[in-house]
């Protein structure tokens, strides 16, 4: 786990697998991927997966023959607790998007966009750390002039988490 050479996960063909470090009390060790005397602890089964977990994993295979090993990236991701996009309009020709989320890991991505328009305008994005946690908070605002826009406009805000293949929209 994380290049560290001490295994989390061990074992040996006729016997029970073993759990160690990071994922000690975290396995199902009744999970069987198959019923198959060579492969049936191939995989895991983690009970209640935690952000902690998230990192490189080294699969090890040994044999008398030889050894072959493959690492992999998990990400033990944390959807948004809130998502909400909103407008004002700080000048008469002039309207501000904003979109927010909380909560959320790993460290997010957000796009504002206006469906009907072909603006491209600047985003301004900002992401904090929530004091005493790994959780993010982000913000971000598309400032537009009305003359850009058709009417009416569908702004769209997309909160994305890289690695994790999660996204989630809302539209205003």
């Amino acid at each position: 786990f994380n290049n560290h050479p001490a295994p989390v996960y061990q074992w040996i063909f006729k016997q029970k697998p073993q759990v160690l470090g990071v994922l000690k009390g975290k396995i199902n060790l009744n999970y069987r991927a198959t019923n198959e005397d060579s492969t049936m602890y191939r995989a895991i089964e983690i009970i209640t997966p935690t952000m902690d977990l998230s990192g490189e994993y080294k699969c090890l295979v040994s044999t008398f023959d030889k050894e072959v090993s493959k690492s992999k990236k998990m990400v033990v991701y944390v959807p948004e607790k809130t998502l909400e996009v909103t407008q004002d309009k700080p000048k008469e020709d002039r309207v501000n998007i904003t979109c927010e989320a909380e909560g959320v890991y790993p460290e997010p991505n957000m796009t504002i966009t206006a469906l009907e328009s072909k603006h491209t305008g600047f985003i301004q994005v900002t992401t904090r750390k929530q004091n005493n946690s790994s959780l993010f908070d982000i913000k971000g605002t598309l400032s537009v002039d009305d003359v850009e826009l058709s009417s009416p406009t569908t702004f769209v805000c997309e909160l994305s988490i890289p690695d994790a293949n999660y996204s989630n929209r809302r539209e205003l």
